[in-house]
Parts: structure tokens; C-alpha cells; sequence
């Protein structure tokens, strides 16, 4: 079964690609290393919040393409945080969660 990361990883590659890039580009754009790139396309580790913006930005990339969410769009800043939320524990989300809640219940979303 391939790592759960993979999906991500194969996409990036797909669309550096497609963009002309070689990893050594576009590691010099985002400020990594080439190794990092080719463990972010490999799905061996996962770029983190800045670096994923990054690559979005450098790649002029819809994030639903790198997330493979075609059935359906969703704004690059809400496939930004559901990925951040994807590595973190349930106790970490449970506080994410009550800290939305209690925002939405200020500004009288609820």
C-alpha cells in the first residue's frame, strides 16, 4: 500500500513536470533542498504550511489539483489548513475545533 503522503507527492511531481521544472529548480525557488523535493514527490516526508504554500505559489498550481480533489472545488486556504490538520493529533484538533467554535461564536457565526 503506498504512504498516505503519496497522492500529494505524485501530484507535486506531475505539475513540476508539466511547469518545466527539474527538482533542482524547484528547490532553489522554494528554499529547500533538492533531497527535500524528492522526498516531498516520493511521499517520504510532507512539506510543512510555508513550504506548501510555496510550492502552490512557484507551481501557479490550483491546490485541489495537488490534493486530487476533482469531484469537488475547494479554496486553497481550506485545502491548506485540512492538511495541516491531517498531521496533527485528536487532542490537537479538539483544541482547533473549540477555538473555531468559540470564534464563530464572537463574530456571531453560529
Amino acid at each position: 500500500m503506498k504512504n498516505k503522503h503519496y497522492k500529494f507527492g505524485n501530484a507535486m511531481k506531475n505539475l513540476r513536470e508539466s511547469k518545466g521544472l527539474t527538482q533542482e529548480q524547484l528547490a532553489a525557488k522554494i528554499e529547500k533542498s533538492t533531497s527535500a523535493v524528492g522526498q516531498f514527490e516520493r511521499g517520504i516526508n510532507r512539506p510543512n504550511f510555508a513550504t506548501l504554500e510555496k510550492i502552490i505559489n512557484v507551481l501557479d498550481a490550483d491546490a485541489n489539483l495537488l490534493f486530487e480533489r476533482e469531484e469537488k472545488s475547494y479554496p486553497k486556504e481550506a485545502l491548506m489548513i485540512a492538511y495541516m490538520l491531517s498531521s496533527m493529533s485528536s487532542e490537537e484538533k479538539d483544541i482547533i475545533g473549540n477555538m473555531l467554535s468559540e470564534l464563530a461564536r464572537i463574530m456571531k457565526y453560529d
